[in-house]
């Protein structure tokens, strides 16, 4: 009984018509998207540990006075920028999910 309830699932399954070139396009462009902003947010990571990383200089001089500010801003813009990707990748992956579930009911209709 169960071995032919899978048999009809796979007939069911190969007999589907293909996705529409549509959906794949957006699919694909979805797919480009999540990419960019993965590799973005591994370059902000990066600059997240480098800023994290780099050496001080002693307290008193004003040179570190100036780059113990420009790594907090940068910090700060890292931070900022993760936050920002963050907001798109969760914005994407609603996004891809709609568009698959309007898929799955075109294919159902």
């Amino acid at each position: 009984d169960v071995a032919n309830a899978l048999r009809a699932e796979v007939a069911a399954l190969r007999a589907r018509p293909p996705p529409s070139p549509a959906y794949t396009s957006v699919e694909e462009t979805l797919r480009e998207r999540l990419r960019a902003a993965e590799a973005d947010r591994e370059r902000i990571q990066g600059r997240l540990r480098e800023a994290v990383a780099k050496p001080a200089s002693p307290p008193a001089s004003p040179i570190y006075t100036s780059a113990e500010s420009t790594l907090r801003n940068r910090l700060a813009a890292a931070e900022a920028d993760r936050e920002r990707l963050s907001d798109e990748r969760g914005a994407l992956k609603r996004e891809r999910d709609a568009l698959r579930a309007a898929a799955a009911e075109d294919r159902a209709a």
